[in-house]
């Protein structure tokens, strides 16, 4: 049986590697990336040849030891550390490293509530725009994507088996774009499987078990077209008269056409959804059918018509630091008839702004400012008017694949890189605090932290 190794017993060759400024593409094309620090609290368990499980300190990472991996008692310590993973969201480190293991573990990840809006707990009628899987880091630093991770969209969690400890993280590896659109009835959207990895040398044939592709910065359509089986709409193979129809696309990219039925559905938005696979990976669109817009939810509900402020998410650990801030705007949604109550806002204008620096060894590294325009669909708003205080929340994450250029300073010289933006996104409201305007209805403030995460927000509402 073949097996897949987690790549990161090198950690020491890597830190050397950094500490000299050397990077060096992989055959892939793949630039590797920096090694991530400790950005939270430890968590030890003792495994023996019997096998055991330990769960990191704030309940998102799960490994799994079957009975025979082990020789014998050994002490396996899992921390958080700093995202450095294209399109990643979360990482964890797993020690010692260096284990050499007789059978595959099982690495669980969760998305921990608070990915924004872009986590697996989406409804069946809102976009999770993103595939995610679990990727691991190799000896040269290039992070790996495992395309058969095995997704739990009701528990919010992803599965791999991996025959190793190491570096591992929750990325965003596949997207059905758009993740959202408007169309008017009778008309058509085109989508599209983009893959953000390398997946040269894996074809259709290749055991899902066996697929790991260097993680990219770009997304492009993916080739592997009888991967996306089951497109559907709401649910219905193929879709239906009343909510729409999806037609799979010929070739060897993964396409497929909606078209709106004539009507608005009863159901709107709807969900047009394909299956990566055999294992529950599901990727969503969700598509906005309308008639000519009527009165925008503002001026139906009595509240601002716009929302305009800054934004931030800041990570600070062990003299870490990198903030993505942003300006933006957003402005009000045509009324929702299924839900009269709530007004919803899609961003009007924005720019995000990205800075970076930290210190490995020797070597300063300083990254930014980059600035990162922020497109109507990269953000969202909505507000409950039932009752008051109006309750509300938000999201905001640039999609098209930013990076930034960190320069790395060592004694032995300097040299410049790309590395990708990813922390979580430029607006990030955890759905496990209620947030509430103002007394006065408008204004929107709000900090959370998440370990070594901090998100901030002021927005001012006008008319």
């Amino acid at each position: 049986m073949k097996t897949k190794t987690a790549f990161t017993a090198g950690l020491l060759a890597l830190t050397l590697t950094l500490a000299g400024c050397t990077r060096t593409p992989d055959a892939s094309g793949s630039t590797p990336a920096p090694i991530g620090t400790p950005s939270g609290t430890p968590a030890s368990a003792v495994i023996g040849a019997g096998g055991g499980t330990l769960t990191s300190a704030d309940g998102a990472f799960r490994l799994s030891v079957p009975s025979g991996a082990l020789a014998g008692d050994t002490t396996v310590t899992v921390v958080p550390i700093t995202v450095t993973a294209p399109h990643g969201k979360r990482a964890y480190r797993v020690t010692p490293a260096n284990l050499t293991l007789a059978r595959d573990v099982e690495v669980t990840l969760s998305d921990g509530g608070t990915l924004g809006a872009r986590n697996l707990r989406a409804t069946d009628t809102v976009a999770t725009t993103a595939g995610a899987v679990v990727a691991v880091q190799d000896a040269s630093g290039t992070w790996k994507a495992d395309l058969g991770t095995r997704q739990d969209r009701a528990n919010g969690t992803l599965k791999a088996n991996l025959r190793g400890f190491g570096d591992f993280a929750w990325a965003e590896a596949l997207r059905l774009s758009p993740a959202s659109a408007t169309v008017k009835t009778g008309n058509t959207v085109d989508l599209v499987v983009n893959v953000c990895a390398d997946t040269t040398g894996i074809d259709g044939s290749t055991p899902l078990d066996m697929m790991l592709a260097p993680l990219t910065e770009n997304c492009t359509p993916s080739k592997l077209a009888p991967l996306a089986t089951g497109w559907a709409v709401n649910g219905r193979a193929g879709g239906d008269i009343e909510a729409g129809t999806v037609v799979k696309a010929e070739g060897d990219e993964a396409r497929a056409t909606y078209r709106a039925p004539v009507m608005e559905p009863s159901v709107n938005p709807v969900a047009v959804t394909v299956n990566w696979g055999a294992d529950g990976l599901q990727l969503v669109s969700s598509v906005h059918v309308t008639d000519d817009a009527g009165a925008t939810c503002a001026e139906a509900l009595n509240v601002p018509k716009h929302w305009a402020g800054t934004t931030s998410t800041r990570v600070s650990v062990n003299g870490h630091r990198e903030t993505l801030s942003a300006n933006v705007s957003f402005t009000a949604d045509p009324v929702d008839p299924l839900h009269p109550k709530v007004c919803t806002y899609h961003v009007e204008s924005g720019t995000a702004t990205w800075t970076l620096s930290d210190t490995v060894g020797e070597c300063t590294l300083r990254g930014g400012p980059t600035q990162i325009p922020i497109e109507h669909d990269e953000g969202e708003l909505s507000i409950d008017t039932e009752g008051f205080p109006w309750t509300y929340d938000g999201s905001g994450t640039s999609s098209g694949n930013p990076v930034g250029t960190v320069t790395m300073s060592c004694p032995s010289g300097s040299q410049s890189y790309q590395q990708p933006i990813s922390l979580g996104g430029w607006l990030v409201m955890p759905p496990t605090q209620v947030w509430q305007t103002a007394g006065d209805g408008r204004t929107m403030e709000g900090t959370a932290t998440d370990g070594a995460t901090t998100w901030t927000w002021t927005l001012e509402g006008t008319d």
